[in-house]
């Protein structure tokens, strides 16, 4: 779905699971997941239960990515 290669500060990956990825019963769907790979947010994941919510979760992450990118440069 959606793909940001940030160089140094990370990677973010936001795609359609296929499946449910909600675990609580009655719960909403959550059908969408954001995952950060490296830097200091690697590891962190978000999921979002319609294709915007995941779309503007996508946004955001990418936004702090480079921050967090943008403050350890700025601390060299």
């Amino acid at each position: 779905m959606a793909l940001d290669d940030l160089g140094q500060p990370g990677l973010v990956s936001t795609v359609f699971l296929g499946i449910d990825h909600q675990w609580e019963a009655g719960g909403e769907p959550l059908l969408y997941e954001t995952m950060i790979f490296g830097g200091t947010m690697d590891g962190v994941v978000c999921r979002y239960g319609t294709r915007a919510e995941a779309v503007e979760g996508h946004a955001a992450a990418v936004e702090a990515v480079k921050a967090i990118g943008e403050l350890a440069r700025d601390s060299v």
